[in-house]
């Protein structure tokens, strides 16, 4: 993955994820719950997903396999 899109989804993460779900407090990361619509409100993470959906799709797999 391109070095600035990294830094940039973590820079997202961060700033939605680090006071609730405990990346500056006690809680690992790991054991945290995010609710959904937490993750759905980040814009970055979910244009990765999209982009990543849309170069790697397994429509293709579909297909070949019922031809």
């Amino acid at each position: 993955m391109n070095p600035c899109i990294l830094q940039k989804l973590q820079a997202e993460l961060d700033e939605a994820l680090g006071d609730e779900f405990g990346i500056d407090g006690d809680t690992p990361l790991e054991e945290a719950v995010v609710p959904y619509g937490l993750i759905k409100s980040l814009p970055y993470l979910e244009t990765i997903i999209n982009e990543g959906l849309r170069l790697h799709s397994v429509v293709w797999v579909i297909c070949q396999k019922f031809s």
